[in-house]
């Protein structure tokens, strides 16, 4: 949190008014890295028509992704911590898994053969 207190210009306790843990902030910004991810791979699967285009689509919006959110690019990139067994998660982390299946399904539907 110091870090991110430093960076940003914003005290340590202003960011503790809005998240108790570091890892709540991690979990939130996670969350908000899944929405525009999905939107991208979405969008490049409903404006190609062949696999192949398709299979180039998602690795371009990936790319493009990356160029645009660098930081949600890492993010994401990193293993979301849930277990729908266990009860000690956040909420965050719930909805960042369920958008991340949600993401397996499009990219399963539009390869299945």
């Amino acid at each position: 949190m110091d870090d991110i207190a430093k960076n940003s210009g914003y005290s340590k306790a202003t960011w503790y008014v809005y998240f108790k843990s570091k890892e709540i902030l991690t979990s939130y910004l996670v969350l908000q890295s899944m929405h525009p991810l999905y939107d991208f791979i979405y969008k490049a699967l409903h404006e190609n028509n062949t696999c192949k285009e398709r299979y180039f689509g998602i690795c371009n919006s990936l790319y493009e992704y990356k160029k645009l959110y660098p930081l949600y690019f890492s993010l994401v990139n990193k293993t979301i911590r849930f277990d729908e067994n266990c009860d000690n998660f956040l909420p965050e982390e719930k909805e960042s898994f369920e958008i991340g299946e949600k993401i397996n399904a499009i990219v399963y539907e539009f390869f299945e053969f």
